[in-house]
């Protein structure tokens, strides 16, 4: 018997302890991502990210992995812990240790918990803001969108754009957890998400919320229609528009200073539809921080500290080109075994996210709460490890 043999059959009786400890750990992450999400005030929570991630690792040491799978934990671990030296942003270690720890855990089950306290959270701060306890229920300002003042609806959440943010991943989350419900079900939450999605544009004006929600709905019209497998030409569909995405956000970073030095050339169309999102990494701050001049091979220690919307452009310039490339690749590959597998659900999911991250940061975050995603992602990824181990084994 190896040495891995003997360690799992070791800790598998401390099953319900590492159950217990990923609970607490999910618990945690997601409470601080509802505080984070609201109005009130947030002094740096680096200590609470050590707590967690000291309990991701207590996790990950009591659940069962095979020897290639330990030694895919190890060179991520080295490769995340060398990106954290360089540039001080440990993100990419928690991040991935997070990944890893999903594989013990029952996906199903993890999702609802996932969605039910986000949701209790979420409504928490809203009726909250309604009631006059705490939080902004409207804000008048600027928004940079050339209309001048206007007064658009937060409900307790600091921006409109994150009320629809959020309405957005409870409800790509929620099409995901019914998918196995009968069609009649699927088809009253969908005609529910819609009407919900119209309501809520007309109080938060979010364009790109409410667009990137009908796109979603758009996406899922064919699981409402038909059962059984999706015509490949769909999934090829989304896997271009996931490709375009990101070279789309290549492509704002490269000429963001030319969309501020002309106003009338074609950059300067494309950032008014991205209303100001392009222009802006030029001229928020004095090194243009976010343009493609100020990407790195690694970060720097400087650049976790510039926030902008734009995710991908976030992703390059927050933790490196290099490591922003794998991050990519490995999301390709998922969107990959989704094909192959015909998980068309799933899938929709990804093209959503990699759409939506286009224009908004939510899924480029420090806050693992904010991120089903990562729990479907280590699921998956694991899921590979074992089928290929199994091949090699015929």
């Amino acid at each position: 018997m190896s040495i891995t043999s003997r360690y799992n059959n070791f800790i598998s009786r401390f099953s319900p302890i590492r159950d217990f400890v990923f609970y607490l750990m999910l618990t945690t992450e997601l409470l601080l991502a509802i505080y984070e999400r609201s109005d009130l005030p947030l002094s740096t929570p680096s200590y609470v990210f050590r707590a967690t991630f000291v309990m991701t690792l207590v996790v990950i040491l009591l659940t069962e992995y095979s020897t290639r799978e330990w030694l895919v934990i190890g060179i991520t671990a080295a490769f995340t812990f060398f990106c954290y030296r360089v540039c001080g942003n440990n993100d990419l270690l928690r991040l991935s240790m997070f990944v890893i720890s999903c594989k013990g855990a029952d996906l199903k089950k993890a999702l609802k918990y996932f969605f039910s306290v986000s949701l209790v959270g979420y409504a928490v701060i809203f009726i909250a803001a309604l009631a006059g306890i705490y939080g902004n229920v409207s804000i008048t300002e600027e928004f940079g969108r050339a209309v001048g003042t206007e007064t658009r609806y937060s409900f307790g959440f600091g921006h409109p754009n994150t009320v629809h943010g959020i309405f957005f991943a409870l409800s790509m989350l929620l099409m995901y957890l019914i998918k196995d419900e009968s069609r009649k079900k699927r088809g009253i939450a969908f005609t529910a998400i819609f009407a919900l999605n119209v309501l809520l544009f007309v109080f938060t004006d979010s364009k790109t919320g409410f667009f990137i929600v009908v796109f979603m709905l758009i996406c899922f019209i064919p699981t409402l229609l038909f059962d059984g497998d999706k015509p490949g030409i769909i999934y090829l569909a989304g896997a271009g528009i996931s490709v375009l995405s990101v070279a789309l956000s290549v492509v704002a970073a490269v000429i963001s200073k030319y969309t501020f030095e002309n106003k009338s050339t074609l950059a300067a169309a494309l950032d008014r539809l991205f209303t100001g999102r392009i222009i802006s990494l030029y001229q928020n701050t004095r090194d243009h921080k976010g343009t493609i001049e100020t990407w790195t091979l690694f970060g720097d220690s400087n650049s976790g500290e510039s926030f902008f919307d734009m995710g991908w452009v976030r992703l390059f310039y927050w933790y490196g080109i290099i490591p922003a490339i794998i991050i990519l690749a490995v999301l390709f590959i998922m969107i990959y075994r989704l094909y192959k597998k015909k998980d068309y659900d799933t899938f929709v999911m990804f093209v959503s996210m990699f759409l939506y991250t286009v224009v908004e940061a939510t899924f480029v975050s420090s806050y693992i709460g904010r991120n089903f995603m990562l729990i479907i992602l280590g699921a998956y990824l694991f899921s590979i490890c074992r089928e290929d181990s199994n091949a090699g084994e015929r």
